[in-house]
């Protein structure tokens, strides 16, 4: 019995040891495809260029340290250096070098910046679960007015020596035919809001003419048109205003992210009633100006949003006086409002009439755009 108890013992043994093995050979593989570096242990890239028409573009993130499945983030501004509106749509895709073949869509975003502005935010990606270890093509392809282009930075997946990657031509085409140009989302939403408005009226969407279908930025996701009682994300929203036609009469709808709503006729006539011109930062004050077609003496009040939260310092309440069809308001930048006006900060102004009609102009600005011309009286 003694001889048998041992032999058993030595079995337990070598099964405890092959194991251990087996578990040991799994945990290497593991970290072979989650390197976990920390930011001290990563290179940075950042990309930055400008267009003939203005258009300046600057992203920024890691090129190594990437695991498959993992969310990352990169840093991206578009500035407009022109006289004139520029809009358009960026994206970020992930190609795979060895077949110049776009893998995956990680991202795409509409733009849109006035003249002598820019827009910033930190783009949230989540690589794909399924990639082998190894190196792939990061592109930002950019659509524009005046021509597409796209830039590609390598990244490493895993483990292993970083290794650039050539970006040609074709790779360069195969990138930018993959991000949609932005006349496609506002193609949709104009079909949308027909199909809807034909179901309304029990008519053919045939019988439904086109307007105008113009780009503008919402003040919050209800898209201009809140319902009673519903709560609706604090932040900028861009999307369309779209006008029809049916049997003589004219329509509205707001479109954003696959949703039209339907405007009602009272905050349609008033959509323009407001309109913020400008904002300008300098000498330790800050100077909004604007427009109305509300009668002199009404009173407009105001909010400042910083990255989609309302700032409680912010005079809201004080009265700003439409004179002869302008307005303007002028705000000391003194200890204890200087110190939130950042130049990492997305802000939101939102200029809105007092106790009356819903009727709001938003203006999104940041600090790290050009400095603006100087408000003439």
């Amino acid at each position: 019995m003694k001889k048998t108890y041992g032999k058993r013992k030595r079995i337990w043994c070598l099964f405890a040891m092959l194991l251990a093995v087996a578990l040991l050979a799994v945990a290497c593989g593991t970290a072979e495809t989650e390197p976990n570096l920390s930011g001290d242990e990563r290179d940075r890239f950042s990309v930055q260029w400008e267009s003939a028409d203005g258009v300046g573009v600057f992203w920024s993130g890691y090129s190594n340290g990437y695991a498959p499945g993992e969310e990352f983030a990169l840093d991206v501004t578009i500035s407009n250096n022109s006289a004139m509106i520029q809009q358009g749509r960026y994206c970020f895709l992930l190609m795979d070098p060895d077949v110049n073949a776009v893998i995956a869509t990680l991202a795409q975003h509409d733009y849109r910046v006035d003249s002598g502005m820019s827009v910033s935010r930190t783009i949230h990606l989540t690589l794909p679960t399924a990639l082998d270890d190894g190196m792939y093509g990061l592109f930002m392809p950019v659509r524009k007015a005046d021509g597409d282009t796209a830039d590609m930075i390598a990244i490493q997946v895993g483990e292993g020596a970083f290794e650039s990657i050539p970006a040609g031509e074709d790779a360069m085409d195969a990138a930018i035919a993959a991000c949609p140009p932005r006349a496609d989302e506002a193609d949709r939403l104009a079909e949308m809001s027909v199909m809807v408005l034909a179901e309304q009226l029990g008519m053919s969407p045939g019988e439904i003419e086109m307007i105008q279908v113009e780009m503008t930025d919402f003040p919050d996701a209800s898209l201009g048109v809140p319902e009673p009682g519903m709560d609706y994300a604090q932040v900028i929203t861009p999307g369309y205003i779209i006008t029809l036609e049916a049997a003589g009469r004219t329509y509205r709808y707001h479109g954003a992210n696959d949703r039209v709503v339907a405007v009602p006729d009272e905050a349609a006539a008033s959509a323009s009633d407001i309109v913020i011109t400008g904002v300008q930062v300098a000498d330790g004050s800050m100077t909004v100006r604007g427009q109305s077609s509300l009668p002199n003496g009404a009173c407009l009040g105001s909010e400042l949003w910083a990255d989609g939260e309302m700032q409680t310092w912010w005079p809201g309440e004080e009265c700003i006086e439409v004179q002869a069809g302008n307005w303007i308001f002028t705000l000391p930048l003194g200890e204890g409002s200087q110190d939130v006006l950042d130049e990492r900060t997305q802000y939101m102004l939102r200029v809105f009439l007092q106790g009356g009609a819903d009727i709001v102009s938003v203006f999104a600005f940041d600090l790290a755009a050009p400095p603006m011309p100087d408000l003439e009286e």
